[in-house]
C-alpha cells in the first residue's frame, strides 16, 4: 500500500474544490459536481442524473441494430442507452432499468440534446450495487408497479466515488468545512474508508486552504490556454466541438524536434489527469520524419500515462506531427464545470458572473479585517448575481458597493 496522497478540499459559496497532491505537487484539480445542493447557484437538478444512479426509462428511439436507444428519463430528460444483452429484447416504448454511466454527452437526433448515458446491463449494475443489497431494495420498493419514467436512486455522491477510488492510496483528507470533516469521519467509522485515511480540519490557516498549500496560482491558471514549458516554449489548449487541442510553441533551434515533443507530450498528458480531460485529444507537435524516433516517443508517453488511474489511450503519431490521444469519459472536466457549460467562458454570462463573483469572495477571503468592498457589476445582472451578493454580504458580514 503505497499511501502518497493528501487531498485537499475547499469549500465555498459557489462550489467544493478537491487537490490531489503528491508530496504538496498537485496531480488532479476537481469541482465537486454536487455542490452547492442550495442557493442561486445549486447543482441538485444535476443529483438525479449523476453517475451510479439508477433509473427507470421509456425507449424513445431504436438505433438501427437496437445496441443503443434514445431514451426519456424523469422530467422529459433525454439521454442514450446503451442496451448490452437486452439489445434483443427491447421495442420502442418500453420501461426498461437502466444506471448512469457518465454524463454529457451529445445526442445527434432532436437538435443536439445533451444527456446522460445509461447502461441496461444488468449483471454490471448488481455487481456495482450488490455489496450493500441497494439493488434488490429498489427493485422490491416500486419496479413492477410505475408506468412512467422514474429515478430510483440517486447513485453514490461524487465525493463518495472519488474517495473510494483512491481509499488505498489517501494517507489524509484536509477540509476547511466542520460538517464535511463530520461527514468523513463518520465514513471512517462505517468502514466506507478505510481507518489509515487521517481527517484534519485546522481551525487556523490563511484565507483559504488551497492559499495555506500555495495551489491558488495553479488553480487560477487552470482556465488559462497558455501552459508554460520548463524547457521553454509553451502548449495552447483549445476546446472544440471535436475535442482538446494542445499546440505546441517553441522554437526549434532550442532542442531537436524528439526532445521537445517529449517535454511536451510528458506535459500533455499530465495536464489532461489534472484538468480530467475526455473524448479526443489532439497534439500538435514538430513533425518526426524518423519512425525510430516516433516509436520512442509513443513508448514514452505510453509509460507516463500509466501514472493515470484512467490512463489515456496514446494511439499514433501522424507525419505531420499529431499526436492522436483518447480518454473515458469520468465526469466532466473541471474546465466544464468552471464554465458551467462546455462552451468558451466569454460565450456564457452566467459563467461569467460566477467567475466575478468567485473572485469577489476570493478578495472577501483574503482580507478578514475590511468590511467594504466594491466590485465592477455586469452590464446585466441576473437575479441570481443580486441573490449571490447579498448572500455574500450576509455571510461574511460586509459591504459591497458599485464601482464607480
Amino acid at each position: 500500500m503505497n499511501l502518497s496522497y493528501t487531498l485537499i478540499i475547499q469549500t465555498t459559496l459557489f462550489e467544493r474544490r478537491l487537490a490531489l497532491l503528491q508530496n504538496r505537487t498537485p496531480l488532479e484539480f476537481r469541482i465537486d459536481p454536487d455542490y452547492p445542493v442550495s442557493g442561486p447557484y445549486a447543482r441538485s437538478s444535476r443529483l438525479l442524473y449523476r453517475p451510479t444512479s439508477l433509473h427507470l426509462v421509456r425507449i424513445l428511439e431504436l438505433s438501427p441494430h437496437n445496441t443503443t436507444a434514445r431514451v426519456e428519463l424523469f422530467d422529459k430528460i433525454q439521454g442514450r442507452l446503451l442496451l448490452g444483452k437486452k439489445s434483443t429484447s427491447a421495442h420502442q416504448g418500453q420501461l426498461i432499468l437502466a444506471q448512469v454511466v457518465r454524463e454529457g454527452e451529445s445526442i445527434t437526433e432532436g437538435g443536439g440534446i445533451k444527456g446522460p448515458v445509461l447502461s441496461a446491463d444488468i449483471v454490471q449494475i448488481e455487481e456495482d450495487l450488490g455489496a450493500n443489497n441497494t439493488f434488490n431494495a429498489i427493485l422490491s420498493s416500486c419496479l413492477l408497479e410505475e408506468k412512467n419514467p422514474k429515478c430510483l436512486w440517486q447513485g453514490y455522491s461524487f465525493l463518495q466515488r472519488y474517495l473510494w477510488g483512491y481509499r488505498d492510496n489517501l494517507k489524509s483528507i484536509v477540509v476547511d468545512s466542520a460538517p464535511l470533516a463530520e461527514e468523513l469521519s463518520s465514513l471512517v467509522e462505517r468502514q466506507e474508508l478505510p481507518p489509515h485515511i487521517d481527517i484534519f480540519h485546522p481551525t487556523r490557516h490563511k484565507s483559504s486552504l488551497f492559499e495555506s498549500y500555495d495551489l491558488e496560482t495553479s488553480w487560477e491558471a487552470l482556465e488559462s490556454p497558455f501552459i508554460p514549458l520548463t524547457q521553454g516554449g509553451s502548449l495552447i489548449l483549445e476546446k472544440t466541438h471535436a475535442g482538446w487541442i494542445y499546440d505546441l510553441n517553441m522554437p526549434l533551434s532550442h532542442h531537436s524536434a524528439l526532445i521537445s515533443n517529449t517535454h511536451a507530450g510528458v506535459r500533455v498528458i499530465k495536464d489532461i489527469r489534472l484538468k480530467n480531460l475526455s473524448g479526443l485529444i489532439v497534439g500538435d507537435f514538430f513533425s518526426l520524419s524518423s519512425q525510430k524516433n516516433k516509436e520512442r516517443l509513443l513508448a514514452k508517453l505510453r509509460e507516463e500515462a500509466q501514472k493515470d488511474p484512467l490512463p489515456p489511450h496514446i494511439h499514433a503519431i501522424s507525419s505531420l506531427g499529431l499526436l492522436e490521444i483518447t480518454r473515458a469519459k469520468r465526469d466532466l472536466s473541471v474546465l466544464e464545470e468552471l464554465w458551467a457549460l462546455p462552451t468558451p467562458i466569454l460565450e456564457n454570462p452566467a459563467a461569467t458572473d460566477k467567475k466575478l463573483l468567485r473572485a469577489l469572495e476570493h478578495r472577501i477571503r483574503a482580507h478578514p479585517d475590511q468590511s467594504a468592498f466594491e466590485l465592477i457589476f455586469p452590464v446585466t445582472q441576473s437575479p441570481e448575481f443580486l441573490e449571490t451578493l447579498a448572500i455574500l454580504e450576509s455571510t461574511y458580514q460586509v459591504q459591497i458597493t458599485k464601482a464607480p
